[in-house]
Parts: structure tokens; sequence; C-alpha cells
């Protein structure tokens, strides 16, 4: 196995894959080894001479039925044997596999058909119907080349406007990531995957023909397991899975179980949404990737070391570098890559980027762009999606261009929040939406057998986050919604109210200390009544209004108040636990200071600018020039 995302870098990732499409790679194993193992599942094992076989036998039923080349056949079956043949024999008869979760409600499955122009279903069981009405109210997608730039797929992404598009997939892009998958992590006879994700998922053309055009098995999973992580653990160890991608949501969850020393995975790769948590010396390799589904799948990923880097690993896990065949830039809104460490938007270009968006000439226009650095014809994706480029080169994920949200400066990140959530041992999962004017709203669901309070939360949350992060709210719920893919669907998260969102009981401060701070908050904020959890921020206060809290502490209790303190511990409760283990105020100096200590000023990293600016006024008015 080598490193992923090691040998790879921008302006050397040129090299191309075979021109062959995707079924032709495997049949090239099905006449090499028509015995070996192709498909387990189900209780029965599936070889790949069968499996080829029975592909070409329903593709002359296919071309019977009107199948040719370029036509949009819907494949409507389960994660199954049958799925995998209708798919090849879609492909051999020249047609274009349109897959349809038949778990989706009908309604939406006939507005995907009529978007795709579906001529002919091919429902369980192989059997082939038209598909009526939807199919003639389509337009068929049309090819521009051929060979292994015919489309090979059609998947439906959202993305972040939430209405479907048709998103048109060469064999090319395939290929590439099939045999990029295949000499980086060992894929072979011998090696077996697993098919965990939504039969509509993209992510399916990852786990499917990546071992099939390499020789090696792939393992699928019964309905449902895919929601439960200790049942994929269940299936992996007793499959004898070596190489697994799962959805992030699932892969995180994956990474917090107890594992066994002799298992057989060698590599979890986690893709989809942005990681949020490190693994921690599991006997196998996680790996961090990022694709799209207009990009033809995978295109950047990151090894993540055996436990997370730095004191408290709450940095995001990067998405890594480009895969071969790959070129990701990082540019400004002129389209100019931006210097290291800045953050710019990442576009995609390189082998088998998709034909683009079906029956929608101008959005494709706008997202696949003229690649000004490649010339002679190629093309770049543009993805919406922030990154930036540390020293390291490994880009980070900054989070979504049209989406970008600032709080008093601060840009924050969705998941950057999460993943400070997911750190806390009583929440299970998270998810975070950031407003601009609603603030910071925390959706978690908690582990059984703990309990949480807001203030609990907000503490946690303050050693970690920017200090913006001030007031957030917390919204508990007995499970996140997720889409069929294993997402999150973050439409479906509820508003706040009384009967979903956390709030403290008000306690009265416990004892001197405690109620000098309250009494302090009290005058400063204008407020009839301050409990010992009762946040500053949280209650009103601002960064300027420190500065008189800072005089009233400072002459109530003859103590020298750090600023520091007064941004890290917010409540009553904590900042008298603080103030308690100060010193008093010294005397007034009358000889020469002795020289000064150098001060840790690390917290500062953690404010925005204006809250930088307004520190710096707090100190001014408070101790003097």
């Amino acid at each position: 196995m080598t490193e992923p995302g090691r040998s790879t870098v921008p302006g050397a990732t040129d090299t191309s894959p075979p021109r062959a499409a995707t079924h032709e790679l495997f049949e090239r194993q099905a006449r090499r080894r028509p015995r070996a193992p192709a498909v387990k599942g189900g209780g029965r094992t599936v070889g790949y001479g069968e499996l080829d076989s029975r592909a070409h036998a329903l593709a002359q039923r296919l071309t019977a039925a009107g199948a040719g080349p370029g036509t949009p056949v819907a494949v409507a079956s389960p994660r199954s044997v049958g799925h995998i043949v209708a798919t090849l024999a879609v492909w051999k008869a020249g047609g274009v596999c349109v897959p349809v979760d038949p778990l989706l409600p009908r309604e939406r499955s006939e507005r995907l058909l009529v978007m795709s122009g579906a001529q002919l279903v091919v429902g369980p069981d192989e059997q082939i119907t038209g598909a009526g009405a939807a199919g003639e109210q389509g337009t068929a997608w049309s090819p521009r080349s051929q060979g292994d730039e015919r489309t090979a797929y059609v998947f439906f992404t959202s993305g972040s406007s939430g209405e479907p598009k048709a998103v048109g997939i060469p064999h090319r892009g395939i290929v590439n990531e099939a045999l990029w998958t295949r000499d980086t992590f060992g894929l072979g006879p011998g090696a077996i995957g697993s098919w965990l994700s939504s039969p509509g998922f993209a992510l399916t053309r990852w786990e499917l023909w990546s071992p099939l055009t390499s020789g090696a098995c792939v393992a699928f999973a019964d309905e449902g397991t895919e929601w439960d992580a200790a049942a994929v653990q269940r299936l992996l160890l007793a499959a004898g899975v070596t190489w697994s991608v799962a959805v992030t949501r699932l892969g995180e969850q994956l990474m917090e179980l107890d594992w066994p020393a002799g298992t057989s995975l060698q590599a979890l790769i986690t893709g989809g949404e942005q990681l949020r948590t490190w693994p921690r010396n599991l006997p196998f390799r996680v790996y961090n990737s990022y694709g799209i589904t207009e990009t033809s799948g995978v295109r950047l990923i990151a090894p993540l070391p055996a436990s997370p880097p730095g004191p408290d690993g709450n940095s995001l896990p990067p998405i890594g570098l480009p895969i071969r065949g790959t070129h990701a830039y990082v540019l400004d809104d002129e389209q100019t890559p931006v210097a290291e460490g800045a953050a710019g938007e990442l576009y995609i270009g390189g082998i088998g980027l998709a034909h683009g968006y079906l029956g929608r000439p101008g959005m494709t226009a706008a997202r696949f762009l003229p690649d000004p650095f490649r010339g002679q014809g190629q093309r770049m994706y543009r993805t919406g999606d922030l990154v930036r480029r540390p020293a390291d080169k490994l880009l980070r994920y900054v989070g979504r261009a049209d989406d970008e949200v600032k709080i008093k400066g601060v840009r924050l990140s969705p998941a950057e929040v999460e993943s400070a959530l997911l750190a806390h041992e009583a929440v299970a999962s998270a998810l975070v939406r950031v407003d601009s004017r609603a603030g910071v709203v925390c959706y978690l669901v908690r582990r059984p057998g703990h309990t949480v309070a807001a203030h609990d939360l907000r503490a946690f949350l303050a050693q970690r986050l920017p200090s913006v992060v001030a007031s957030p709210v917390f919204v508990e719920l007995s499970a996140l919604p997720l889409l069929s893919s294993g997402k999150a669907d973050r439409r479906a998260l509820p508003e706040p109210h009384p009967d979903n969102t956390l709030t403290d009981i008000f306690e009265q401060p416990h004892d001197g200390l405690e109620t000098t701070v309250a009494t302090a908050f009290r005058t400063v904020l204008d407020v009839p009544a301050v409990s010992r959890h009762d946040d500053f921020f949280a209650l009103g206060g601002d960064s300027l209004q420190l500065g008189r809290l800072k005089g009233l502490l400072e002459q109530a209790l003859g103590l020298t108040v750090p600023a520091s303190a007064l941004f890290a511990e917010r409540t009553p409760r904590q900042l008298a636990s603080l103030l308690s283990t100060l010193p008093a105020a010294p005397a007034p100096e009358t000889a020469a200071d002795p020289a000064p200590r150098a001060a840790d000023t690390r917290w500062i990293d953690g404010l925005s600018d204006d809250e930088v600016a307004d520190l710096l006024t707090v100190i001014e008015r408070t101790e003097g020039p």
C-alpha cells in the first residue's frame, strides 16, 4: 500500500488511465479469473464469470427493448448482486446507468426519471419495464465523445441549492479513480471491499468499481445495516473486508468503536462531508477524502495520523492532496492563486470531470470553466468550497463560499463547532447551524447514560472556539435527521423552541465571591437577576462592557483582574473560581519595576480583529497608560 496524498502534488498529476470503459476493465478480470469471488452478500457468493454472463444476457434483453448508445436506463433495485448485474448490462448495451434508490417516495422517483430522460427501468429480479410517461417527457443524454468519454452514470445531487440536478459522469472519471485506488491501496485478488452506501448515492461507484476492476471482491450490506455502526462493524469483520469507504458520519461512529487487534480491515476512508474527529489508536489506517459528484468522485485524500496531532486535536482533519490525474487550485475572486496560508475557493481540474448538468447549459457553463492553467480545451470545476493551503500543502476545508457567515468579524465553520461539540463526553452526534442573525444553534444527541447542561456545554466550547461563540442555543434531539445517502439533512432540523432547547435552572450564587461577581454582572448589564451559570455575553454583554466589569471587580475585591480572564471565564461560577486563586493587588511601587515576565498571549488567537481592538480599549480605560 502506497501513501495516498503524499506522492502527488498539484502540477504533477497528469498520468492518464487506460482508454477503456469501466465494464471493459471488469470483463478483463472476468476472462482472467472467472471463478474468483466478485460479490458476496445475502447468503451467497457470485464469481466474476457468473456475474459477467448474467450481465451479458440482460444486456441482450435491454438491446431488444430499445436500449442503445446514450440511452438512459434507470436501475431501481436495492443494494444487491442484481443491481451490479443491471449496471453492467446497461453499459454493455451502450446505455447510461441512472441509479434510483427504490426506497425513495414514488413521486420523487418519477421526478428523477423525468429529469434523466430514462426510457427503460430495470427493477428487482432484473425485470425490464418502460419508464412510461416519465421517459416520454425526458430528454436523453447525448454524450459528446466516444470511448471512455461516454457517459457512464447520471447521479442526482442537490448541492447547496436543494434542487435536484442530474450530473453526467463519464467512464474516464470512474476508471481514473478506480485504478488510482487499486495502485494506492493494493486492491487485487484476495482483497475485499465493502458496499455500504445507498445505490442512488454517487459514493457507490467508488465502492463497486475500484474492487471489481482490479479482481477484488465486494461484500455488500443488507438494507438498513448502514444506519447502525455496530452492525456495519460486524459485517466488515465477518466478511474479512480489507478496504472500506464510509460516508463521513458513519465513519466517525466506526472510529469510536472497539476493534480487535487482528482485524482484516487495513484502510477506512471517510467522505461526503468534513470529517470532524480524529482516529485514536485504531488497528487500521484512516483516510479523509474530498470528492463531489461533478468531479467524478474522490479528488483529494489525506492519510491521518494514528492519534490526534497536538495536545488536544481540536483542529479539523485536512482534506489532503490531489489524487493522480487531478489538479487542485485555490483561487481568489479574480481566479488568481492565493498566497500560502490564505483561504480561497477550490477549483478541480484533470481527468474525467463530469460532462455537466443535464438540461441546464447555463448552470453547466457557470460551474465548468476553461482551465487557464492547462489550456488546450481543459476544464476545471468551481466547487463553491473555501479551503486553505497551509505550509504543509494539505488542504484544509473552511466552509461554503456561498454560505459564508461571519459573527463579529470571525468566519465560523459549522464543522469546527461540531468538532468541538463532539469532543464532549456526553455528546454522541451533533449538527450546527450558523446564522448571522440567530447566531450559533447547536443540535445534539446525548450519549445514553449521560446528562448535559447548557452552561457546561458553553464552558466546554469557550475553551475551544473563538469567543464570538458566546451564547449558542442548544437543541436536544433523539436522533439527527439524515438523507438516504447518510449525509445530514440540515433542512429537516427543527427551529429552537422551549420544548427542545436546553436551558439552565436558575441557581443563586453559592458563596460571597460568586455573589460579588453576580452583583457586578447585574450592575454592568442592568439585569434583574444573575444565576451562577449565566454567561456574561449571553446576557447581552459585549467586549467594551468588560472594562466596567473589570473596574468594579478590582474595586470590590482589591485584586488585579487579568483582561484575558474576562474573555475566558464568563459566568459568576467560573470567574469566582479563578479570582479566588489571585493574589491581592500589590501596593504602588516607588522603586523601579523589575523586568517584566513574558505573558502567555495564546488566548488572543481566538479573538476577532474587532475584539482585539476592544480589548486594547478595555486595558487603556482600566489600567491607564
